[in-house]
């Protein structure tokens, strides 16, 4: 009937019949229970072709405006990348933004040798001064001035006190006054640069910026550092011993003392400058500088005795600078206080007087 109602063949028809009767089975039909042989099936199968041609061009039209939208999302996603840094260029990002920059663009030292030198993202630094006499060096923090609107440059300062731009400039300078004394010189400074905006954040402010570290060093004047500042020597039984010459000279490294014949020891105290690092006295291991009392056994006689002050630290010197000094002790055979003097004047060059 099927085969008479579409004018085909009853072999063709038969397939076509169970092809569609597989695919209605598939789709929830219950064919078998209607019947084999039911004229609607040629229809049915054509409907169902139809169906399956257009969902899948459904499909294939969903898919293809993903791809399109996806493509178009790439598209201006490398747009927007190869813009962005021409864009920023241009247009300066304001305070409050979170793109606002917040880096210098340098720094630079005037008197002192910068310790690594500059690179922008290098957040600690050394300034190294050479000279131990120098009294001040300039240090100059530069801002970029492509970065920002002249008007809105970032807020600069130093341990916390805020510096000011050179008018017209997008620069700061700020002195560092050097150590006054004989020492070495070791300080610290936090140059922070920062939004002007300040952005609240959950129950505080947060103040968003960069901290530079600058760490300034300078060597001592290792010919005071290592000076003797103070020399006292007693006899045994507590007087004081004159000294020759009669005080520390930072010329004078030999110093001479007269005892008594029958003295045995003395008591020697030294003091070196206060920022010498060490006291090595005659053999003995290194001490502290300002232990320095030392009893010491005279010889019959003529004594010599030896020691120096050091001064070491491995931020200024590789090796250890010191200075020796030699203190000499002569036995006198008579108490010279008690000789007589005679003080005289020649007579061809006026009045003589004796005593």
């Amino acid at each position: 009937i099927a085969a008479d109602i579409v004018g085909v063949s009853r072999a063709t028809c038969a397939a076509d019949v169970v092809d569609v009767l597989a695919a209605a089975a598939n789709d929830g039909f219950d064919v078998a229970r209607r019947g084999r042989h039911q004229p609607w099936v040629w229809p049915l199968r054509q409907e169902a072709s139809r169906k399956k041609t257009v969902a899948w061009q459904s499909t294939a039209r969903r898919k293809s405006a993903k791809g399109t939208l996806m493509l178009h999302w790439v598209r201006w996603w490398l747009l927007a990348s190869l813009l962005s840094p021409i864009l920023a260029r241009i247009t300066p990002a304001p305070p409050g933004d979170p793109d606002y920059w917040k880096d210098l663009q340098s720094i630079k030292v005037v008197g002192g040798v910068l310790q690594p030198e500059w690179s922008p993202k290098v957040y600690d630094y050394n300034v190294f001064i050479a000279d131990p006499d120098k009294k001040g060096i300039l240090i100059r923090a530069v801002v970029d001035a492509e970065k920002y609107d002249i008007q809105h440059l970032p807020e600069i300062s130093l341990d916390g006190k805020p510096l000011a731009y050179e008018d017209g400039t997008t620069f700061v300078d700020f002195d560092i006054y050097l150590n006054k004394t004989e020492g070495p010189l070791d300080r610290r400074y936090s140059l922070y640069v920062a939004d002007p905006a300040k952005e609240p954040g959950w129950m505080f402010w947060v103040d968003h910026g960069h901290e530079y570290r600058i760490r300034v060093l300078q060597p001592p004047n290792f010919q005071l550092v290592t000076r003797l500042y103070k020399l006292h020597v007693q006899d045994e039984w507590g007087g004081d011993l004159p000294m020759i010459p009669d005080r520390p000279d930072l010329s004078v490294d030999r110093y001479t003392f007269y005892v008594a014949g029958n003295a045995t020891w003395v008591k020697i105290d030294i003091r070196c400058s206060k920022y010498a690092t060490a006291l090595q006295y005659q053999h003995n291991p290194l001490i502290k500088a300002s232990e320095s009392e030392f009893w010491t056994k005279l010889d019959p006689q003529e004594t010599h005795v030896q020691f120096q002050c050091q001064f070491s630290d491995p931020l200024f010197t590789n090796s250890t600078e010191e200075r020796a000094y030699t203190l000499k002790f002569l036995r006198r055979g008579e108490d010279l206080w008690s000789v007589p003097i005679a003080l005289m004047m020649s007579e061809d060059h006026g009045y003589r007087s004796s005593y």
